[in-house]
C-alpha cells in the first residue's frame, strides 16, 4: 500500500471514530482536523471534498456494521422471525447504541435527499437487504421480498430502541412474525 493510500486509511479509520463518538452533523473537516493532529488543507489534499471523506468514512463504517452482525446473527439459513429477533437482542446491546444512533441519523440526513447521506443510505440498506437474502430459509421464491421486510422490521426496532420504546418489542415481534 502506498503512502497516500495507508495515510487515507488512517484518516478514514480516525474520522469514522470521530462520526461515532459525535454524530455526522457534527462533523466538520477544523474540529475533525484538530481531532487527527492536522489541518483541514491537509484533509483536502487526500480527499477532494468533504463529502468524499463522508462518503468513505459510511462505508467503513457500514463494513463493520455488517461484520457485527455476521459474527452475532446465525451465518445458517433461518426463518424471519429468527433473524429479525437475533437482530433486535444484538440491538439491545449497550455497544451497540452509537451504531444505531449513527444509522437512524444518516438514514433521517438521507429522507431529505442530501449526498453523500441518500446514496450512503441506500447502499447500506441494498447491503442489508443482500445480506438477509443469504441468511432467509424457505423457499428461494419470495425470499428478496422477505429479506426486505426483515430489514423493515429492524429499521422499526431501530427507531422503537432509539425514543425509549424498546420494551414495547417483548412478545410482539414474535406475535407478529409467525
Amino acid at each position: 500500500m502506498g503512502d497516500r493510500e495507508e495515510q487515507r486509511r488512517l484518516i478514514v479509520a480516525g474520522a469514522s471514530a470521530y462520526v461515532v463518538a459525535e454524530g455526522l452533523t457534527k462533523l466538520s473537516l477544523r474540529p475533525l482536523a484538530a481531532r487527527l493532529g492536522t489541518s483541514d488543507r491537509m484533509l483536502l489534499y487526500y480527499f477532494d471534498s468533504k463529502d468524499e471523506l463522508v462518503a468513505e468514512v459510511l462505508q467503513a463504517l457500514s463494513a463493520d456494521l455488517r461484520a457485527v452482525l455476521a459474527a452475532s446473527i446465525p451465518a445458517r439459513r433461518v426463518p424471519v422471525r429468527t433473524l429479525v429477533e437475533a437482530a433486535d437482542a444484538l440491538l439491545a446491546r449497550p455497544e451497540m447504541r452509537s451504531s444505531a444512533a449513527l444509522c437512524l441519523e444518516l438514514l433521517g440526513l438521507a429522507a431529505r435527499g442530501a449526498d453523500p447521506y441518500a446514496t450512503a443510505a441506500r447502499s447500506l440498506l441494498a447491503d442489508w437487504i443482500d445480506w438477509a437474502e443469504t441468511r432467509l430459509s424457505g423457499p428461494p421464491r419470495g425470499r428478496r421480498a422477505r429479506a426486505v421486510g426483515a430489514v423493515a422490521c429492524i429499521e422499526g426496532i431501530l427507531v422503537l430502541r432509539a425514543v425509549g420504546l424498546g420494551e414495547r418489542l417483548r412478545g410482539a415481534l414474535g406475535g407478529l412474525l409467525r
